[in-house]
């Protein structure tokens, strides 16, 4: 009975707080009467169950969709007239003009001109044919094909519908775009807007001012995946994610640039934030050591690349003992439409003559015949032996590709050491920035696992994850800190970013919200506190919210859900609904969201501050 009792509660909630359209009590005898009205004809959405644009008229105090006989009234969009009919309820409790007859204010006869001429328009007594509002902006889209566009102005963002043929040929320019707002009973994310036409805007001269400012980004560009279909740049303040003008981008792949564009802000979490590319350009190029690179590789190259010319030779070197029986052999070998193996020699060590167990070296050569990429793959192993093999060596061959400049000065990184049993053993550095995984000399690392070590050597050039880190030597940090995983957090914010309820639609510019939000929570129990105070600035009044959690049914890092209270300027409007707050485990510049379905409740406000313990 309860939930029955809220339901009808929010229903006749939802009905009167709908603007322009709320049914107004009227008795049946008013109804039935045929009054006169005077008001603008227009057309407005009325949502569900239209869901199209319609006649309607716009008095001092109320809105009617136009029904009856309405022949010719179209031309009349803008118009104020005096329209006789009566008056009814449709579907949704819309308010409906049944329309008998109408005339113009200023006119004795309804002669439409659909382009007057300027003499008319100078005489005319009566509102302008249509009144159009035209919008500047940055345009862009969310999605590959193209579907929907939005426009950045300097007041917020608005969702383009209407005339939008041949705008995915505009997008990441400056446009004009003319047309009208478009009323809607259902909440969306953006306000839409209904364009008439729309024109891209040259690009400022020296002496304009661009109407949107433009961001400037510097840094290298980088891919995760091989076709190339997303790229990164790497900032001092940490990766973006590139999307708009890619084209071409991958010849700029691991080349310092600078671009242009805009940041992108979206209700959807993203690996990392989004940054709209208009223009860039290369500014640096790694450039290739003066001299020649990895003409002659031994064992400590193994793990690592060797990078050559066409037409260059190249010499392995690997120690090896054939009195033990052990030798080496290919797992796979080099591409011969790359890299041709054109000799083998054992070498053994100098020794006495009646010396036994001699060791020595196996010694392949290489010729370079095309550019392109060759994995030398192999195992020290006794052949007639069916175990692991005793040692191994990979390295990959990179004919007519740059070699990345060396870098002389040595790192230092401190972190915990862990070390996976697999053949050979991997050893992982966890810092606070990022893991590595350590190369080069790692012997006797594993005697060290769990604990606090620094590490000497050099980040490889290498754009892979986790980076690699060439160890040249490391030691054991005394009094080694166990990492242990905070359980407690405390998250404040005073800077929301998005508003949805509603009575007063979806509000997603800054301008339009304030407040600030605190919440505190211990992982997997029931203790957490949630309040959040935000003011909405809209329709030329200030409306005051306030979201407050009453009692919790669980908590982890990532989330808290319970029961909460929604109030409005004062008063409960929704008691003990239930309700989520998540995307609690992000850091200081990226937002959480609070959402309950029982009362289509949204929220999304920026972390300030957060404290775990």
């Amino acid at each position: 009975m309860k939930r029955i009792l809220l339901f009808l509660v929010t229903m006749l909630f939802f009905v009167s707080s709908l603007t322009g359209f709320a049914a107004k009590p009227a008795t049946k005898g008013i109804i039935a009467k045929t009054v006169t009205i005077t008001g603008e004809i227009t057309k407005l959405n009325p949502g569900v169950p239209y869901n199209k644009e319609m006649l309607a008229v716009k008095t001092s105090d109320q809105s009617y969709l136009l029904v009856g006989q309405t022949s010719g009234m179209n031309k009349y969009i803008g118009y104020s007239a005096n329209i006789t009919g009566t008056i009814t309820k449709g579907p949704q409790g819309i308010m409906m003009f049944n329309v008998k007859s109408y005339k113009l204010i200023g006119k004795t006869t309804p002669t439409p001109t659909l382009k007057p001429t300027a003499t008319a328009a100078a005489t005319a007594t009566s509102s302008p044919v249509s009144r159009y509002v035209t919008l500047q902006g940055y345009l862009y889209n969310l999605n590959s094909d193209m579907s929907k566009f939005y426009l950045k102005t300097e007041t917020g963002i608005s969702e383009l519908i209407g005339n939008t043929k041949g705008m995915e040929t505009a997008v990441g320019n400056m446009v004009e775009v003319v047309g009208n707002y478009v009323q809607t009973l259902v909440a969306t994310e953006y306000p839409p807007f209904n364009v008439v036409s729309y024109n891209v805007i040259p690009a400022p001269t020296s002496t304009s001012v661009p109407p949107v400012k433009y961001v400037t980004l510097k840094g290298n560009i980088f891919t995760q995946n091989s076709d190339m279909s997303k790229f990164y740049l790497k900032t001092e303040n940490g990766p973006y994610e590139l999307i708009g003008n890619t084209k071409g981008m991958e010849t700029a792949v691991g080349n310092f640039v600078e671009v242009n564009g805009n940041y992108v802000a979206t209700l959807v979490a993203t690996e990392y934030p989004l940054f709209s590319v208009i223009s860039y350009k290369v500014i640096a190029t790694p450039s290739p050591s003066s001299a020649p690179a990895y003409k002659e590789i031994t064992i400590e190259d193994n793990g690592g690349y060797a990078y050559v010319k066409k037409g260059d030779e190249l010499r392995l070197t690997l120690e090896s003992n054939a009195t033990t029986g052990y030798k080496w052999s290919y797992v796979e070998k080099p591409d011969a439409n790359v890299l041709v193996e054109t000799s083998y020699n054992y070498i053994p060590d100098p020794s006495k003559p009646d010396m036994v167990g001699v060791g020595g070296k196996e010694v392949w050569t290489y010729k370079a015949i095309a550019d392109g990429i060759a994995k030398i793959d192999m195992v020290y192993s006794r052949p007639w032996e069916s175990v692991t093999p005793y040692k191994s060596f990979v390295v990959k061959v990179m004919v007519g590709y740059p070699a990345p400049t060396p870098t002389p000065e040595l790192q230092y990184i401190q972190g915990t050491l862990f070390v996976k049993e697999t053949y050979p053993l991997t050893y992982e550095l966890k810092t606070q920035d990022c893991p590595y995984t350590l190369k080069g000399n790692t012997d006797g690392m594993e005697k060290y696992a769990n604990m606090q070590v620094e590490v000497c050597g050099n980040v490889s050039p290498l754009k892979i994850y986790p980076p690699i880190f060439n160890v040249v030597s490391y030691k054991v940090l005394p009094e080694p800190t166990p990492i242990t995983d905070p359980k407690v957090h405390t998250i404040i914010s005073e800077k929301p970013l998005f508003f949805s309820e509603k009575s007063v639609g979806s509000i997603g510019s800054p301008e339009s919200l304030s407040g600030s939000t605190t919440l505190s929570w211990k992982e997997g129990s029931k203790t957490a506190f949630f309040n959040s105070r935000i003011t909405v600035s809209a329709k030329e009044m200030n409306i005051n919210y306030e979201i407050e959690l009453i009692e919790t049914i669980s908590s982890t890092r990532e989330s808290i859900a319970g029961l909460f209270n929604i109030i409005k300027d004062g008063t409960v409007i929704a008691k003990g609904v239930k309700g989520e707050v998540y995307g609690l485990t992000l850091n200081v510049g990226d937002y959480f969201k609070f959402y309950s379905q029982e009362c289509n409740l949204n929220l999304a406000s920026y972390i300030t501050q957060r404290l775990d313990f």
